[in-house]
């Protein structure tokens, strides 16, 4: 997972593939930088398991 700094909040390339674990890494991030909405998310993962529901999206990030 990269988090990249834009001018308008942060980028996220490449999330972990859980929800929880994006999570933690989101709030470690905040902790040493600073609140910022993530305003992009690029997955440029295989699909993986199609059953696995995994949406990087996800407004719980």
């Amino acid at each position: 997972m990269t988090i990249l700094e834009g001018d308008s909040g942060l980028i996220v390339i490449d999330p972990v593939t859980s929800i929880e674990t994006a999570k933690a890494a989101i709030e470690l991030y905040r902790q040493h930088r600073g609140t910022r909405e993530v305003r992009a998310v690029f997955d440029r993962t295989d699909a993986g398991d199609p059953g696995q529901d995994r949406n990087p999206c996800d407004r719980r990030y």
